[in-house]
C-alpha cells in the first residue's frame, strides 16, 4: 500500500462532522452512502446553499419512502450517512482538495458502495471527480451527466476559476471529461462557443420537451465507450414553478415529469450496458430562499427514487 493511500485512509473521516442522518435511520450496511457537502463559497447571486445538505435531510424526516417509480419502499434499503465535509471557508480550492480527499478515502474504504451527494455550490463536482479519478486513473472511462440550467463554461468568473460558473469548463480542461448537458437554457457567447469548439453535448430544456428519446439514446451511445456514469443534477435545471429554492433561478425549466422520465431512461441504459454509477450529486439547492421547503423535499425525493432505480435496476433486487 502505497504512503498517499496511508494517508488517505487514515485523515479523510476527521474531515466529516456529524449530523441528523438522511430519513433520520441508518443503516450501517446499506449499499448507498450520503455525503453532504456544504460548499459556498463562489456563489454569485443569492446566498444559502450552504445549508441545503441538512435541509434536504430534514425534509427527508417528513416524507414517506415508497418509490413511484419502482414499487419499492427505499426504507427497506436505506442510507449510511457519513455527515458533512467539514469546508475551508472563503478557500474554493482547498476546499475542492478537501473534497477529494474524502472521496478517495470513501472509495478505498467502501469500494462497492454508491456515493450520493448532497450540495452545495456546483464546483463540488470537480472535487468529488477529482477523487474518483484518484482510484478510476483513467478518465476516459467516465461518462458525465449533468442537468443545469447552465453550461458553467467560462474559464473565469469575475477573476476567478474556481467559481461555480466554471464547473464544466474545469472538469473539462483539467480532467479531458466531457460534460453531456441537459435542459440548458441560459449561457453566455463565450460557453456556446467553447461547447461547439469541443465537441460538448448539449440539450436545451426545448429538446428535453420534444425529443427525450433521443437524449437517452445518445447516452446509451456514449455508454459504450465507458464503464462508470456520474450524475450531477443541478436544481436549477427545475422551473421556478418546482424549485424555487436555488440561488440563479430561470424561467421556462424542466418539469418533474419529464425529468424523472429522462432519469429512468439514463438509469436503464446504465443497466443495459452494463455500466456502474460512480456518484449522484444533487446540488445548488438554497433553502434560504425556498417557498415552504418544496425544493428540499424535491431533492430528497430525487434521492429516493434514485437510489429505487439504481438498486432495481443496476443491482437487480426488488
Amino acid at each position: 500500500m502505497s504512503r498517499i493511500v496511508e494517508i488517505a485512509m487514515a485523515t479523510w473521516r476527521h474531515l466529516l462532522e456529524p449530523v441528523k442522518p438522511f430519513g433520520c435511520t441508518v443503516y450501517s450496511d446499506s449499499l448507498y452512502t450520503i455525503l453532504g457537502i456544504p460548499l459556498e463559497n463562489t456563489v454569485t447571486h443569492r446566498p444559502g446553499t450552504r445549508y441545503a445538505p441538512d435541509s434536504i435531510r430534514e425534509a427527508s424526516c417528513y416524507i414517506e419512502f415508497n418509490s413511484l417509480y419502482t414499487g419499492i419502499d427505499v426504507d427497506d434499503v436505506g442510507f449510511l450517512d457519513l455527515g458533512n465535509i467539514s469546508i475551508v471557508i472563503g478557500d474554493n480550492k482547498h476546499s475542492l482538495e478537501r473534497i477529494e480527499s474524502v472521496v478517495e478515502g470513501f472509495l478505498i474504504d467502501y469500494p462497492r458502495k454508491t456515493l450520493i451527494v448532497l450540495g452545495g455550490e456546483h464546483t463540488l463536482s470537480y472535487g468529488v471527480i477529482a477523487g474518483i479519478l484518484k482510484r478510476l486513473g483513467d478518465s476516459s472511462r467516465v461518462t458525465y451527466i449533468v442537468f443545469d440550467a447552465h453550461l458553467d463554461l467560462r474559464r473565469d468568473y469575475l477573476g476567478y476559476s474556481y467559481s461555480h460558473a466554471c464547473t464544466q469548463y474545469l472538469i473539462h480542461r483539467d480532467f479531458g471529461i466531457k460534460p453531456v448537458i441537459i435542459g440548458a437554457r441560459s449561457w453566455c457567447r463565450e460557453e456556446i462557443e467553447y461547447a461547439v469548439k469541443h465537441g460538448i453535448k448539449v440539450y436545451t430544456v426545448l429538446d428535453t420537451w420534444s425529443k427525450p428519446m433521443d437524449i437517452i439514446s445518445y447516452i446509451r451511445e456514449t455508454l459504450e465507450h465507458s464503464d462508470k456514469v456520474y450524475i450531477s443534477i443541478d436544481m436549477d435545471v427545475f422551473d421556478p414553478a418546482y424549485a424555487p429554492g436555488v440561488s440563479n433561478p430561470e424561467a421556462l425549466g424542466i418539469d418533474t415529469k419529464t425529468f424523472f422520465t429522462l432519469l429512468t431512461g439514463i438509469v436503464e441504459a446504465i443497466a443495459d450496458k452494463n455500466n456502474s454509477i460512480a456518484a449522484v450529486d444533487i446540488v445548488e439547492t438554497n433553502p434560504l430562499v425556498d417557498v415552504n421547503n418544496v425544493t428540499s423535499v424535491l431533492a430528497a425525493r430525487i434521492v429516493i427514487e434514485v437510489t429505487a432505480l439504481l438498486h432495481t435496476r443496476l443491482h437487480g433486487q426488488a
